[in-house]
């Protein structure tokens, strides 16, 4: 749900705090990923 908000942000202006925050929730998405596979 974080992630939606993110990318419209930054479609709309493209700055380094807002490359930064959809960098960050993409790290945070990739490691709940990881840690899901691990359970299945």
């Amino acid at each position: 749900m974080a992630a939606y908000p993110a990318l419209y942000e930054l479609t709309s202006k493209i700055s380094s705090r807002n490359l930064d925050r959809v960098r960050k929730l993409k790290s945070a998405m990739t490691r709940l990923t990881a840690r899901v596979q691990k359970v299945c």
